[in-house]
Parts: structure tokens; sequence; C-alpha cells
């Protein structure tokens, strides 16, 4: 299998306020560059939530809030 240099595991999920995982949204290869992905609330109880994402030595985590 060849796989491009460019290309890293990227893994995105989703956290509650304590810390637990509530979703994997994402767990691939991706390539270099910016990418969109559509997340649905539903679901989700309304409240305060992480989103976490981790590609190589790379990691970012943002608040989401959850509204009905």
């Amino acid at each position: 299998m060849l796989i491009d240099a460019r290309e890293m595991p990227v893994r995105l999920t989703l956290h509650d306020v304590s810390g637990h995982l509530v979703e994997t949204l994402l767990s691939d290869r991706r390539p270099a560059g910016e990418h969109r992905l559509e997340i649905s609330g539903a679901g989700l109880a309304p409240g305060l939530y992480f989103l976490r994402s981790e590609s190589g030595e790379a990691k970012l985590s943002r608040k989401v809030v959850v509204a009905r």
C-alpha cells in the first residue's frame, strides 16, 4: 500500500464537560490541508462539550455549545 507522505492520521472526538468521550467523529488518514465535517447535534443533551482534534503531534480543543 502506497501512502502519501503528507497524509497524517487524524482523530476528531467530542467530550462532555467531565472529559468523558461522547463520540468519535473521525478517525482516518487525511492529506494536509483544510477539511470540513458536518456534525449533527441530534441525540446530544443541551450543554457544553469539547471538540478535540489530534493530528500527529498537533492537538487542538474547542468549546461547543449545544442549544435547543
